[in-house]
């Protein structure tokens, strides 16, 4: 009788295990489950087998399945994967649904590939720990910086034809707002939770609910030329164009009214775009 053979893991993947636990999602989009509910690890093999474009991709690097360990799914169009080949500490392979290029990517050391997740938790876990999260979202920054003056606004696709207008009164530049600014953006967001906020010719998101102590760590003074609000869905928010205010979205028009004496602001007119 042959004796069956089962591959031993390398020991520095079982540490990895012992470190990320049942689950690891170091990044949004990966999958969470490394082992099923019988305790086996998942057979991501058997998903890239019945895939035409990461079979293809797969098999490029000369391998055979049994040989291989799928450990980690990134939206089921990225794999990554070890060789259960003695090796401690073997060489993490993917493979890629949507890459441009046809070649297997460079491989890393698993002992690397631990080391930059890590690292990228902490960045993830810091940012968000963090009310203020500086943006490079270059679209984003683009549509507000094309938004002044805001007559433009109707060819940025903002999902509203009606604003309230406001002359700021002489004198007003404050920039501790968030006392009195926070419980309206707290009431207006729902499922998203955060705005993004453009001051200084800087890009931010900002999540109110997280913001505690009212910390306005950007310096953000809301009547200063250029200065904008707006929901991540485009559908309401605040810009200071020169002089005046422009608000915008049925729901965030009314907040404001009804706390618009906490404001240094006069509403002189409406119109339509």
């Amino acid at each position: 009788m042959t004796a069956l053979h089962v591959p031993k893991l390398p020991e520095l993947f079982t540490y990895y295990l012992r470190t990320a636990g049942k689950y690891f999602s170091p990044w949004t989009g990966f999958g969470n489950d490394l082992l099923d509910e019988t305790g086996c690890f998942y057979d991501y093999g058997k998903e890239i087998r019945e895939d035409e474009i990461l079979d293809r991709r797969f098999r490029k690097y000369g391998f055979d399945f049994k040989d291989c360990l799928f450990f980690l799914d990134n939206g089921g169009v990225q794999y990554f994967f070890i060789r259960i080949d003695g090796e401690n500490d073997p060489l993490v392979y993917s493979v890629d649904a949507v890459a441009i290029q046809e070649e297997p990517a460079k491989p890393i050391p698993l002992s690397k590939f631990m080391i930059c997740a890590y690292n990228e938790m902490v960045e993830f876990k810091e940012r968000f720990a963090n009310p203020w999260h500086h943006s490079w979202s270059t679209p984003v920054k683009n549509l507000i910086e094309g938004s002044f003056p805001f007559k433009d606004v109707t060819k940025y696709s903002l999902k509203t034809d009606r604003y309230v207008r406001y002359r700021i009164k002489p004198n007003a530049n404050e920039e501790n707002c968030l006392p009195y600014l926070v419980p309206i953006l707290q009431e207006m967001l729902t499922e998203i939770s955060s705005v993004y906020v453009y001051s200084e010719s800087e890009l931010y998101v900002y999540t109110p609910r997280m913001d505690k102590q009212l910390s306005n760590q950007i310096g953000l003074n809301i009547y200063r030329y250029k200065t904008a609000i707006m929901d991540m869905d485009y559908e309401w928010g605040w810009f200071t164009v020169g002089d005046t205010v422009y608000v915008f979205g049925e729901a965030f028009i009314q907040k404001i009214r009804d706390n618009i004496s906490a404001f240094s602001l006069t509403e002189y007119t409406e119109g339509t775009i």
